[in-house]
Formats: structure tokens, C-alpha cells, sequence
């Protein structure tokens, strides 16, 4: 499977989005409606994909995902977190995703390729950069993981909780599945997690679903490279 077709699976069928690189010290105005972002003026930098934006009346931890009509300049922008009502602001301020700063300078690489896809259980985000001439996922459904994209991956996402790792080792083991690495992306202790693993041989439809059951996955997918 080519490697945009296999992003395209791990998330479903959507529309995906521009992306921009982010930079520091950004200001500009305007507005909010739901989850769209309009940018009427900017006064410093480039708004991008990735940048954590800040302004009276806009909700707070909020970042852009998507590029709308807007490419940097004035324009629309989709952002993480809906606005029950319009919002007006006179001014809002972008910067980098510390996230993704973070990622970048613990692993030598500053630059990020994102993917937002638009389907029905929401919007989805995968970010992906080359290290040592080495393609690497380093963000996957919003949450950060790092594991590099080849032969047979499983993915799943579930909310974490003692004993899940043991349950999904042991079925893999009884159908002769040997796991390679295994890579975990989680915000909190015992919270939402997903799970990436780097498997020797195939997985089956019927152990994948017994997979999926064991550890209450509501996402379960096997991608083959």
C-alpha cells in the first residue's frame, strides 16, 4: 500500500487540508465562529498549521489545524476547539506548537509535513518528518508517537488501563505474531492512548477483531507497507 494511501486509511475517508510551516511572534485580528477561525488583519509573522493561538473571547489551548482560505495571511483557518458563539476579538497571537518544538529538538529535525483529514468522527491530525533519510511518524490521530512507517503496522486506540499490553501480547503470541516495537502516544496517566505496533508477520482479520475486542478498542486498524 503506497504511503499516502495507508495515512488515508488510519484515519478514514476525508478531505485533507494545507498545511504551513509555523512561526514565532504572529499577531493579527478578527474572529471565531465554531471551529473556524477568520483572520482579517496581520500585523506580525505568518499564521500556520501547528500554532497555538491566544485572544480575548477565543477558547483557551486552542490551536490551528487546517488551512482554510487563508495561507499565512488574512484569510480562514480551522482551529482545534469550537466556539459555542461568534466571537470578536481585536487581537489574537500565535505560536509555535511546543509539542512540536519539543519533537524537533530532542530529535534533530525542525521541520513537520501535517495532514488534517475532515471525516465523521471528527478531525484528525498526522504529522510525519524525515530524520537521517529516514521517514517518521511523529504525531498520529492528535497525539504524539514516533515509529517509523514500514512492513506491518497494527494501530489501535483505547483508554488506558493496566493489563491492556499483556491482553494484546498474548493473543498476538498464541496466532504466532511476532511484535518488533511497540510505541505509545497518551496525554495523562490512565487516559485516551494509542498504540502502534511494528509487527514480523501479518495479522489476520479475525485476530485483529479479537484484538480489538480484548482491549475495547473503538479504533483497530492493521496497515501493510
Amino acid at each position: 500500500m503506497p504511503m499516502t494511501d495507508a495515512l488515508a486509511y488510519l484515519h478514514g475517508t476525508g478531505t485533507q487540508a494545507g498545511s504551513l510551516t509555523s512561526t514565532a511572534n504572529v499577531a493579527g485580528s478578527g474572529s471565531q465562529a465554531g471551529t473556524i477561525l477568520t483572520i482579517t488583519t496581520v500585523t506580525s509573522g505568518q499564521f500556520g498549521v501547528g500554532q497555538y493561538i491566544s485572544g480575548t473571547g477565543l477558547p483557551a489551548g486552542e490551536y490551528i489545524t487546517a488551512l482554510g482560505s487563508g495561507s499565512g495571511t488574512a484569510g480562514t483557518y480551522a482551529v482545534s476547539l469550537s466556539s459555542t458563539t461568534a466571537a470578536a476579538f481585536t487581537t489574537v497571537t500565535a505560536t509555535p506548537n511546543t509539542l512540536g518544538d519539543a519533537i524537533g529538538t530532542a530529535s534533530g529535525y525542525t521541520n513537520l509535513v501535517t495532514v488534517t483529514t475532515q471525516a465523521r468522527s471528527g478531525r484528525k491530525v498526522i504529522a510525519g518528518t524525515v530524520f537521517d533519510g529516514v521517514p517518521r511518524i511523529v504525531r498520529l490521530r492528535d497525539l504524539h508517537v514516533e515509529f517509523v512507517p514500514e512492513g506491518h503496522i497494527l494501530v489501535l486506540a483505547y483508554e488506558d488501563r493496566p493489563g491492556m499490553v499483556g491482553r494484546i501480547g498474548s493473543i498476538l503470541g498464541r496466532h504466532n505474531v511476532n511484535i518488533a516495537s511497540m510505541h505509545v502516544g497518551r496525554r495523562t496517566r490512565r487516559g485516551r492512548a494509542i498504540v502502534v505496533l511494528l509487527l514480523d508477520d501479518d495479522v489476520p482479520a479475525e485476530v485483529l477483531e479479537e484484538v480489538g475486542k480484548s482491549v475495547e478498542a473503538d479504533f483497530a486498524r492493521v496497515i501493510r507497507l
